[in-house]
Order: C-alpha cells, then structure tokens, then sequence
C-alpha cells in the first residue's frame, strides 16, 4: 500500500509539472464505495488526496482516484473541478454520497455531493451543504440517511431559518445528524 502512495504521488508531481507540492499532513483519506461500473455494481476505494502548491498560501487542491483491482484504477477528476481546502471525508452507506469537510478563511463548513456522478462523469454536484458559521462544525459518519456531525452552534435552529446569531453558538459541542430526506437537522444524545 505504501508503494501504492508512493506511485500516486510521484504522478501527481509529474502531471501538470507541479514542481513545489505539498502534501498536507491529513492529506489523503480513503473510503470505500460501490459504483456502478457497466450494467454491474463494482467495488473500490476512493482515494481523495489534498495537496498545496506553494504559491497561494492556503489553499489546498484536491485529486481524486478510484482504486479497484477488478475493474483498473482510475483518476476521477484534478484540481479544477473538485472543492478546495479539503480536510476530510466521509462516504455514505449506499455510496450514493460524499461529505467534504472544508475550511475557508479560518472558517469550516460541510458540502455534500453526488458521489455516484463524481465516480461517472468526473463532474461535481452539491446536493447539500451543513454551514454552522459563526460556529464550527466536525463530521463524525454515516448512518441510515443521515450524516452525523458535531458543532458548536445549534444546527436545529437552521431547520427554520438560513443564518445563525451567536447567541446560537455554545462553549460546548454538540452530535447532530442531518437527515439527507427531510433536510432537517436533530440533536442526538451520542455519538
């Protein structure tokens, strides 16, 4: 598996000539998934690498690649169409998603795509999006339909209006899940 990286990042490098990329610490994470691949339902790993080129200061590309042994590995799509500043990820369940936790200007949020069209076409889609501002906001996993995150600020006020104040922001943190058919958020006891 380490030659595996090794591999991936020495073609990272050598495409598109980036002479000064960085991996971040966390800059790469992986999860599985099931796609479809012809007719069929195949199975994979999605590796989602984050990289820095040295010339902007903070931002952070992303490159994609889907791993399957069976079917042949594949690049899913480079920097210019994929979010930026990319700190995790987590899949969904059915593979029918992915959540990206990103961080902008000191500021986190969660944006949720269409994975299955990422893993066909290449092209994102945002089909929702968890934005605590002013508060902070963790992604925790996937469960039944939802996705489970922990903020500071109370996400079940945005259920009935767009923007938060910051007396909706607390010291401590909170589980919440967001539930993708209703789009409606619940405090939950637990992780």
């Amino acid at each position: 598996m380490k030659n595996l990286f090794l591999l991936l990042w020495i073609f990272l490098v050598a495409s598109e000539g980036f002479s000064q990329i960085n991996l971040r610490e966390y800059g790469c994470f992986t999860e599985k998934v099931t796609y479809k691949y012809g007719n069929e339902n195949a199975k994979g790993v999605l590796t989602w690498m984050t990289y820095k080129d040295t010339s902007m200061a903070s931002l952070y590309y992303s490159f994609v690649m889907l791993l399957d042994n069976q079917n042949g590995n594949q690049i899913i799509s480079d920097k210019d169409n994929l979010p930026i500043n990319v700190y995790d990820a987590k899949v969904s369940e059915d593979s029918r998603y992915i959540a990206l936790l990103e961080v902008g200007e000191g500021h986190p949020w969660i944006e949720i795509l269409d994975l299955q069209k990422l893993l066909t076409t290449g092209k994102t889609e945002i089909v929702a999006d968890i934005n605590p501002y002013p508060g902070n906001v963790n992604l925790l996993y996937w469960k039944k339909g939802k996705l489970w995150v922990e903020s500071d600020a109370n996400l079940v006020k945005k259920n009935t209006s767009e923007s938060l104040e910051l007396e909706d922001i607390s010291e401590k943190f909170s589980v919440y899940s967001w539930d993708m058919a209703t789009r409606k958020y619940k405090k939950e006891k637990s992780k």
